[in-house]
């Protein structure tokens, strides 16, 4: 439309000015619908390239099966439009501490004895041995190997300070379970 074409008294013209708005408000509602859909459809292709290039334990059959149950993504979507602030309350609850399984007695025991020098022993009273027992996995040989720490005290075992022999260092500090490799 040029100059020429428009009306030259006041009420047409403002006729067409409020034609032309509601126009342009339309578009405006077009347009917000149109960035509406493409966030939508962007959010969806995220979703299927997140669920066929992800590794996953389960194989990715189509993008069919992922749509069949989207229906709590539809019921959130029509919740958030009403916006109900409530707080949902959590009982608490206490986790029971996890206990290792003891390793078979029917497996051999190679055992290993480690002892206090002459010098450390001066003085003390032989109290016990302290045991750990690890599992030690050799090709073609499993055995359990029992070391024994002696433990000294000075006196009766209530009153004196008491010392344990050196534990050895280890690579991994709890050893390794049995049932973790075999399934008894």
């Amino acid at each position: 439309m040029n100059v020429h074409d428009l009306p030259n008294d006041i009420v047409n013209l403002k006729k067409l000015i409020l034609n032309q708005d509601q126009q342009l408000q339309n578009k405006d509602q077009q347009l917000k619908e149109k960035d509406q859909l493409i966030t939508q459809l962007k959010n969806n292709l995220l979703l299927l390239q997140r669920k066929k290039f992800a590794p996953t334990s389960e194989p990715y059959k189509s993008e069919a099966q992922l749509l069949l149950f989207n229906e709590v993504e539809d019921i959130f979507e029509a919740d958030s439009s009403s916006e109900n602030n409530t707080e949902i309350e959590v009982p608490a609850h206490k986790r029971k501490r996890g206990k290792r399984k003891p390793i078979p007695k029917e497996l051999p025991r190679e055992e290993e004895f480690f002892d206090f020098s002459e010098e450390e022993k001066v003085g003390m009273k032989y109290i016990g041995d302290e045991r750990s027992e690890k599992l030690e996995i050799i090709p073609a040989k499993i055995f359990v190997k029992v070391t024994f720490y002696p433990g000294l005290s000075l006196g009766s075992l209530e009153h004196g300070p008491c010392l344990i022999g050196n534990l050895l260092s280890q690579a991994i500090p709890i050893g390794l379970q049995f049932s973790d490799y075999f399934n008894i």
